[in-house]
Formats: structure tokens, sequence, C-alpha cells
């Protein structure tokens, strides 16, 4: 059965999506929500409403007070019921041709745990894994946080929107400049370049959640960017990481692409495999058999198992 619902949930210039199904409720939240960079996000929950008739000449006439940011949904101003945390709202649907109820919850999202950023680094990484190790190699050439989707009820992630994306051969280089800028690798400037821009990307997706502000957010224009990445400028949100290891990690995404480390050594860096090898002891611990390994294994063999499971 097909979804029978999309919903959205913005922030400023944020998103979050909700699908509705026959089962119940699946979120996919692109991370930009997540982190959004204000304290309260609206959410807008898109529903069917087949019951409603319209006239396309009353449609026309009636103008939305607001638009959702991919042009699909208008709201109009008419309030068809509210409760303490949500209000719903008459809208129209223009690619389906239907009215809808647009609902719009209020809700505080104002930081996100390292514990979080570590699980969510670890499946972007595993998604660009298998990106760069398929063959033939597919580069994502626009991975930023309004492409990655976490599924908010299981908080399993995934990597959206390919329509940027390159198959290349053997050499896994390509040479068409796209992208958004903020994200954009400074060799891909040069139209030359391989998968190793998507890391780059990562890099600056994670510097974007530790900060809650959009990579080189101090430029006003895409010209400014340009200057500051082709001359290897860091953005001024760097300055902002307090976490050395963080921010360790992050520069290690950064670095020149020769030096820049593949998404597979990235998923064995000391920085992750921390928070699986804490994991992997409290399942032990949970079932009775973590006293045995810590006699008899010690915390290098124990890592590098995990880099194995990993």
């Amino acid at each position: 059965m097909g979804w029978i619902g999309l919903g959205y949930e913005i922030s400023s210039d944020t998103i979050r999506f909700e699908a509705i199904s026959p089962i119940g409720p699946i979120r996919l939240t692109p991370l930009a929500l997540i982190i959004c960079h204000a304290p309260f996000v609206d959410s807008f929950n898109f529903l069917p409403m087949p019951s409603m008739s319209f006239d396309m000449g009353d449609r026309d006439r009636e103008p939305f007070v607001e638009v959702d940011p991919t042009g699909r949904y208008g709201r109009y101003s008419e309030l068809l019921g509210s409760g303490a945390v949500k209000k719903v709202y008459r809208a129209f649907d223009q690619e389906e041709g239907i009215e809808v109820a647009w609902n719009q919850v209020k809700k505080k999202h104002k930081q996100v745990s390292i514990k979080a950023l570590k699980k969510w680094s670890r499946q972007i990484l595993k998604g660009l894994d298998y990106l760069h190790t398929h063959e033939p190699c597919v580069i994502h050439r626009d991975l930023n946080s309004s492409n990655v989707f976490v599924n908010g009820n299981t908080g399993q992630v995934k990597i959206g929107d390919l329509g940027l994306a390159a198959i290349v051969g053997e050499n896994h280089s390509a040479h068409s400049v796209l992208g958004t800028p903020e994200f954009m690798a400074p060799e891909l400037y040069d139209e030359d370049y391989t998968e190793m821009i998507d890391i780059y990307s990562f890099g600056m997706c994670l510097l974007e959640m530790v900060t809650l502000e959009l990579p080189y957010s101090e430029c006003d224009n895409v010209v400014k960017i340009y200057k500051k990445v082709t001359s290897g400028v860091r953005p001024q949100a760097m300055n902002r990481v307090k976490d050395p290891e963080v921010k360790a990690f992050i520069e290690k995404c950064l670095a020149q692409p020769r030096a820049r480390p593949s998404a597979a050594d990235l998923l064995k860096d000391p920085f992750l495999i921390e928070l699986l090898t804490k994991m992997m002891t409290m399942k032990m611990v949970a079932r009775g058999g973590a006293s045995g390994v810590r006699k008899n294994v010690g915390p290098h063999v124990l890592r590098a198992n995990a880099c194995i499971v990993a």
C-alpha cells in the first residue's frame, strides 16, 4: 500500500518530513531540521481531506498565507481547529489538486548530543562506503544536512537525493561543477575530483551538527564562499568547536584529497570506535557475559573486533 500522506516540519530554512502510512507514522527528518538554528520548530503534517470539494476559480482567488519549501503545499488562513500543542489549517496540495489539513505543532530542539552525532555519523559513513565501493563507484556530489534523513521512530539514517550523483569509471574521476556551495570540496571547483568530495561534505555536515550553524554563514554570497573554500580558509564555525576530538575528526574530513580518509577508514577512527566499543560492552553486560571478556580479552582486541563487526 502506498503512503496516504506526507508532512514537513520547518524551522527557517530547515525541513522535517513525516510520512503517514496505513500502519502508522514514519518520520524521515533531514539533519538540517534536527540541528535547526532556532530553538523552536514548527511541524506541519499534511493529511488529505477527500470530503472537501473546491472550485479552481475560488482557489485562484484565495491567496496562500504560507507555502512549504517544496512549493507543493499552500496554507490558507482558515483555522479548522486547535489544541494545546497543535493548530490545524486548511491547505491545498498543488500537485494532487486536493485540499489537505495543515497540522502545525510547536516543538523544541536546542541541541543534539555527541552520542547521537556519533551514531548518525557512523550510519552516514556506512552509506557513503556503500556508494563509494559499489561497482561502479557512485559519487553523491550533493551531500548536505538536508539530504540526510533520520527515522524518528528508530533513529535509522538514510542518505537521499541522488539527483546529482555520478557513476564513475575505474579512475573514480568526475568533472562537473555542481552541489551546495557551503558543502562543496575545493577540488570540485577544479573540475577534477573523486568520491573524496563526499567525505569533505560529510565533514561540513558534522560541523553544522556540532555548532548548529551553516558552514560559511559569515559569507553573504556564493562568490565569497568560493574564495574561502578554494583558498583553504575554514568556516568561522570551526572556531566554535570546543571538543578537541570532534574538531580533529572534522579536520580529517576536510583535509587535502590525498590525505582525506575514506569512509571505511573513518568508520575505524577512534572517535567512532569508542562509541561502538561502549555499545558492545553494554550489550555483553546485559547478556551477563561481559566479565569473561574483560578477563580474557584486552581492550585492543575488543576494539579490533568492533572494527570487524562495523
